[in-house]
């Protein structure tokens, strides 16, 4: 499915579809890296989220609220406004427990026509 943008992605990365994992698309390192002695591959998912009505504060603000529940640990440790090709977007870095591994994950919100 054509979702109106595109991604330069590091050399050798698995694109899969996301819908078992509940997002449009899954892109994942071949590479596995090592955390705290347990293997992980790092990976990027992307999430297009109709929505209507849902200005990008609002968004956000159920975005960080989404994230304290579903991530165990959820700890927001940078945010901040941007501007992606042109469109006023938010992006959120935090840190969380999964299986006793800290992880990061960094979320890039930007709304188009389809939603965010």
């Amino acid at each position: 499915m054509n979702y109106g943008f595109s991604l330069n992605l590091p050399k050798g990365w698995e694109e899969t579809d996301g819908q078992e994992y509940g997002v449009a698309i899954l892109f994942i390192n071949p590479e596995i890296d090592q955390f705290g002695g347990q293997a992980f591959r790092t990976n990027l998912n992307v999430v297009v989220d109709p929505t209507s009505g849902v200005t990008l504060d609002q968004y956000v603000q159920n975005s960080k609220e989404m994230l304290l529940q579903i991530l165990s640990g959820y700890t927001l440790e940078n945010e901040g406004a941007l501007v992606v090709n042109g469109v006023n977007a938010y992006f959120m870095e935090g840190s969380y427990t999964m299986e006793n591994q800290k992880l990061q994950n960094r979320q890039v919100i930007i709304p188009s026509s389809q939603g965010f």
